[in-house]
């Protein structure tokens, strides 16, 4: 499934726990994984529970633009 999409398998780990495994995946964007997910749990061979990664690059652009829209945020209630 991972080639037919376009994902690329990182890693697959056998894990204790919460899961069974661990599975390290990339995709082009993130439409793609999604469909990816959807159609692998479609199955109902497989419980799915997704994290997304982001670089330091992305966190540090995103902190930034809190930096910028912080002073345009009111908490509600707050006049």
């Amino acid at each position: 499934m991972t080639e037919i999409s376009g994902c690329k398998l990182h890693a697959f780990f056998f894990a204790f726990g919460e899961g069974d495994a661990v599975v390290l995946m990339e995709a082009p964007d993130q439409k793609t994984m999604m469909a990816t997910l959807m159609s692998t749990a479609s199955s109902g061979a497989v419980s799915i529970k997704t994290t997304v990664l982001v670089t330091a690059a992305e966190a540090k652009a995103a902190m930034e633009e809190a930096g910028r829209l912080r002073g345009n945020y009111r908490a509600p209630g707050v006049g």
